[in-house]
């Protein structure tokens, strides 16, 4: 009595017992739905079927991270997209949902990202917008969103086939940023100045200050040659946000204004405000190129060097809580065994605050 069991189970096999089980009971529905021989529909399995599935539907997200910290993301990916495919799955049409799913908006982010890896764009997309209508998900998949959309528009026909998508999310969101950041832009693009224009002016009536806007109306002045108005614009965005790129485009404006100055004092002080504007933007891209090398290097299985260009990103405070981000997950992958959690534990007490 009091002694602790020593019987081992299979849970690999549990979990495909689920998977299978699942399906079978999906693929039962489909013929339970069917009418009989009077034309009634009158389902006989339904509802055993799903009362037995749907509680074990957590097994689903175990599963995707047992996946995960396999390093196996097709297995990962098959369960994660299981757990999301079976929430609006018919045969569960009648089970009392209860509350808001608190785990699908970020399954269906990760099974986005994953059939991205993969590239299955259909899925990424589908899984994306399952997030886009989660509220505690939401903001994190618009970006993820907003990234596949601009993976997408390699020509002009795809930028079109993409442009009424992005409409409509800006229709529902007016005063994100990521949007406008993309649709302001893409008029522009497409030659469509009149709602460049119309866009611009109505998010900088709601605020002159605006950064994105000024950014966006900025770099229409510059590329349009008009030096001093592309300045002033610039300015305004810089004001607002030391953002490397707006101190390229306004170091390129002075730049490109001294050269056609005749007065060498005059093209002098212009060409050190460049100077200065490339030399700060140079400083403010270090962490997050560091970051993008970070990840880079992940993906070559490289982790020597994703943590060292990971670290050269944690201390820049502009790329600081994202990179904390990235180096937590890959603290997380590097888990997996006791001796692994220990380097960690060592690793995190006396590094970067995580917990905080």
């Amino acid at each position: 009595m009091g002694q602790k069991s020593n019987k081992t189970y299979d849970k690999q096999g549990m979990y495909d017992a689920l998977l299978n089980g699942l399906n079978n009971a999906l693929e039962c529905d489909k013929y339970d739905q069917l009418p009989n021989a009077k034309g009634k529909v009158a389902p006989k399995f339904r509802k055993k079927n799903a009362n037995r599935i749907w509680p074990n539907r957590i097994q689903f997200v175990i599963a995707g991270q047992d996946g995960l910290q396999g390093d196996d993301q097709t297995v990962a990916y098959k369960y994660f997209a299981a757990y999301v495919d079976s929430y609006t799955a018919p045969l569960f049409a009648d089970v009392d949902k209860g509350a808001r799913d608190e785990y699908l908006g970020s399954v269906a982010l990760i099974a986005a990202r994953l059939a991205y890896q993969m590239k299955d764009m259909d899925k990424a997309n589908q899984y994306c917008d399952v997030a886009l209508n989660d509220t505690a998900s939401y903001k994190e998949a618009l970006g993820v969103k907003v990234a596949f959309m601009q993976q997408a528009m390699k020509t002009k026909e795809d930028s079109l086939r993409c442009l009424k998508d992005v409409e409509a999310l800006y229709l529902k969101d007016k005063a994100n940023e990521n949007i406008f950041s993309v649709l302001a832009p893409l008029y522009g693009a497409l030659g469509m100045q009149d709602k460049q224009d119309a866009i611009l002016a109505e998010r900088l009536a709601a605020n002159p200050n605006d950064f994105m806007a000024n950014l966006v109306k900025g770099q229409a002045l510059m590329n349009a040659s008009k030096w001093d108005e592309a300045i002033a614009t610039l300015q305004k965005a810089v004001a607002a946000k030391d953002d490397a790129l707006a101190l390229t485009f306004l170091g390129f404006c002075y730049n490109n204004k001294a050269a056609a100055q005749q007065d060498v004092a005059a093209m002098k002080g212009l060409f050190e405000k460049a100077k200065e504007c490339f030399e700060k933007a140079r400083d403010e891209y270090l962490g997050s190129v560091a970051l993008i090398a970070a990840r880079l290097a992940y993906q070559m299985k490289d982790m020597d060097k994703a943590n060292q260009y990971c670290d050269v990103a944690l201390n820049d405070t502009a790329s600081y809580k994202e990179a904390l981000g990235v180096k937590v997950a890959f603290m997380q992958q590097a888990m997996k065994t006791k001796e692994d959690s220990l380097r960690c534990h060592i690793c995190i007490c006396s590094g970067h605050q995580v917990c905080s």
